[in-house]
């Protein structure tokens, strides 16, 4: 990590750290419960999220990139009403209302999809203090920029202050926590890597990045209050939301 050098920078991730991502989830499988009620009779409607939710934790698209993500997620929609013994008839006739709960899941949670309160008018602020501000956020390429376009990322920050992960992964290169987006993003911003820091939810992309990238500083936003697991990169700041890093990094700038 590089020393108290002058801060020009702040790299934000975008889910749960600008968005509470979870949180849009949560409201999304409400929407998706109901709907399966009325598609299929005798649902368990908790299974089937859980199931969803363990197949989205495992592979949440075709790494390959030869199945849509929508289709995709549908089978993993798909997958989890067999999995409970879920009947139409012939199983396959399960998977035109996996996709319509597919589609339920996406809209709800994009309709939801919004900063969280203070971030937008935190962001300005830094922007005409002279800070450069960028998003860096890991996913699919596809589902990421939906994202972005729900929120109005690129409004706020400016399309080339946006950097997509998973973009860079079907252009042949890495998304966090490999130093090559870090540099990315300074080059937008027009810094070093020591003249920058990045704020973010994951200990394992978002602070293990920064450290990787030899970055000034790294925030964790740790919403929950979680022990540092043992073993886990150490960040220089823990906040619980986002919007408590203004102030610390302005005390950077002043040092």
């Amino acid at each position: 990590m590089a020393g108290n050098s002058e801060v020009k920078a702040v790299f934000f991730d975008m889910d749960d750290t600008l968005v509470l991502t979870s949180k849009c989830d949560e409201l999304a499988f409400v929407e998706v419960g109901k709907l399966a009620t009325e598609l299929i009779p005798g649902v368990d409607v908790a299974a089937l999220i859980s199931g969803f939710r363990k197949g989205m934790k495992e592979t949440p698209w075709d790494k390959e990139h030869k199945v849509h993500v929508d289709e995709w997620r549908a089978g993993l929609w798909h997958a989890s009403l067999v999995a409970q013994g879920a009947k139409l008839g012939d199983p396959e006739a399960l998977m035109p209302p996996a996709r319509k709960l597919q589609a339920e899941y996406r809209d709800v949670r994009l309709s939801h999809f919004r900063f969280l309160d203070g971030a937008e008018d935190m962001v300005r602020r830094m922007n005409e203090s002279g800070l450069k501000t960028v998003i860096i956020t890991n996913g699919h390429h596809e589902v990421q920029r939906q994202k972005v376009e729900a929120c109005g990322a690129v409004g706020l920050f400016g399309a080339p202050n946006v950097l997509v992960g998973g973009e860079e992964v079907l252009a042949g290169r890495h998304e966090k926590p490999h130093p090559s987006i870090f540099a990315k993003a300074c080059a937008a911003a027009g810094c070093v890597e020591g003249e920058a820091v990045h704020v973010g939810d994951s200990l394992k992309t978002d602070v293990q990045g920064g450290v990787n990238a030899k970055l000034a500083a790294t925030f964790w936003v740790n919403a929950e209050g979680k022990e540092l697991p043992e073993g886990a990169p150490a960040p220089m700041h823990v906040v619980r939301v986002v919007t408590e890093v203004e102030e610390i990094v302005r005390g950077m700038m002043a040092q």
